[in-house]
């Protein structure tokens, strides 16, 4: 029986009140229900209306141009036709999203006129993008810079507008809460007179309205509230009435989607887009990590340093977009060939580093020649006309960490150790201490078939 009436609908609720209070509290419920409903419901009902439809795809529309903007320059180092196609696919789905927008906001014509001019430097960069894929030859490089720089000031522009947008939508969330909240307070005071005419009439009917009601209006204002206030795991939880848990879970929803947005772009600060490996960023975050790991359970850090030899050789012979390839490969490698504890991180050019959780620097010796033979038995296709497969092969210098030692002097060491085992004759592993002391390990015996500079 009561679930059922849980089930029930506001104005099922009022009804009986209406019932249980008799005529002379007629009058106070109508109002309280108006004021709910026009003023607080309908508020938040707008909220969620807007975070659907503006908040939601404006975000992800600022995602799109960042995401979009990659190809471009990915194309002035490498002239692949693939970044020219992954750029299209971009902006299909930005100009459809700028569609999106462009009818939600066909009732606020300050916000639709900041939209186009969004639109309007978004063709901007689309034009200049199409002018940039058009020199594809090394004589037309300066141009080429030139053209990129302004194709970023346009796509930075769009996105400052989308900007712009979001803060004024937010504004206007703002401005509902606050309009909600006086009518909530005026809801309060019918309510409490309600509840003093209830008592001499019938306080128990009017008493579990006023409960249900109350307690998930203020748990609706508490969350505009928090949300305001940049709150984004905040989450309301109404159950009664089933019209307020409809506006209490478009609200959750779009909370949802803005803190998976915001998620997607710190994401993207802190993977290399090649290789999908982290960034340099990332490498440093996860040092200060395994740094304070280190001194808690004093334990030491072993760091790989890898470098892909004659990678100048590979892109002068095969052309950049066989040097891209060959990364993407040793990073695929490298990623296939450490435990789920490790790390692997591209930290520029055809230099990555592995850190190494959980061992010794028999481990880490081990490691790095498994990871030196896993690429040396993986030759890449070039993509080159009659060329065939590159046979790859890289140096790898091993450090390990000491209580004195510093993130960036770990690097350091591992760089050093690096330098030796180029030096050496490449496609080898080496620890320096090992090679300083005259010694020579598993990790640091020559490898064979080693191709010649």
């Amino acid at each position: 029986m009561f679930k059922h009436w849980t089930q029930r609908s506001l104005r099922s609720w009022v009804t009986l009140g209406i019932a249980l209070t008799v005529l002379p509290l007629v009058a106070s419920i109508v109002i309280d229900h108006l004021l709910i409903d026009r003023g607080v419901i309908a508020d938040f009902q707008d909220v969620a209306h807007r975070q659907r439809t503006v908040l939601g795809p404006v975000q992800e529309l600022r995602v799109l141009l960042w995401e979009g903007a990659v190809p471009v320059n990915e194309y002035l180092d490498a002239r692949a036709p693939d970044e020219v196609e992954n750029f299209r696919a971009h902006r299909v789905r930005i100009e459809a999203t700028f569609l999106e927008l462009e009818r939600a906001l066909e009732g606020d014509a300050a916000l639709a006129a900041l939209l186009g001019r969004a639109m309007e430097d978004w063709r901007s960069a689309d034009q200049l993008a199409n002018d940039i894929f058009a020199t594809k030859h090394a004589a037309d490089e300066s141009a080429a810079i030139a053209l990129a720089d302004r194709f970023d000031a346009r796509v930075a522009a769009a996105a400052d507008r989308l900007k712009a947008i979001d803060t004024a939508v937010e504004r206007a969330i703002e401005r509902d809460h606050d309009e909600a909240m006086r009518f909530y307070e005026r809801t309060e005071w019918v309510t409490a007179i309600a509840l003093l005419i209830s008592f001499l009439c019938m306080g128990v009917g009017v008493y579990a309205i006023g409960r249900i009601l109350v307690s998930n209006v203020e748990r609706l204002v508490e969350g505009a509230r928090r949300f305001a206030a940049g709150d984004r795991s905040h989450r309301i939880e109404v159950e009664l009435p089933p019209e307020l848990r409809q506006a209490a879970d478009e609200f959750n929803t779009m909370i949802h989607r803005i803190h998976e947005s915001e998620a997607a772009l710190a994401e993207l600060a802190r993977k290399d887009p090649m290789t999908g490996l982290g960034n340099r960023r990332a490498f440093d975050d996860a040092m200060v990590d395994a740094f304070a790991r280190m001194r808690r359970l004093d334990e030491r850090v072993h760091l790989l340093a890898i470098d892909v030899d004659h990678f100048k050789r590979v892109n002068d012979t095969y052309g950049h977009a066989a040097g891209d390839e060959v990364l993407r490969v040793v990073a695929q490698t490298l990623a296939a060939n450490i435990r789920e504890v490790d790390r692997a991180f591209r930290i520029g050019g055809e230099e990555f580093v592995v850190l190494l959780v959980g061992t010794d620097l028999a481990g880490a010796k081990i490691a790095a020649e498994r990871l030196r033979s896993a690429i040396a038995e993986r030759p890449v296709a070039t993509g080159a006309a009659g060329a065939g497969t590159v046979e790859v092969t890289a140096s790898l210098g091993i450090a390990v960490s000491h209580e004195k030692m510093q993130p960036a002097d770990l690097l350091a060491e591992a760089d050093a150790a690096l330098y030796l085992a180029k030096a050496g004759g490449r496609n080898r592993a080496v620890h320096a201490p090992d090679v300083r002391t005259g010694e020579v390990r598993a990790a640091d015996a020559p490898a064979k078939n080693e191709p010649s500079e």
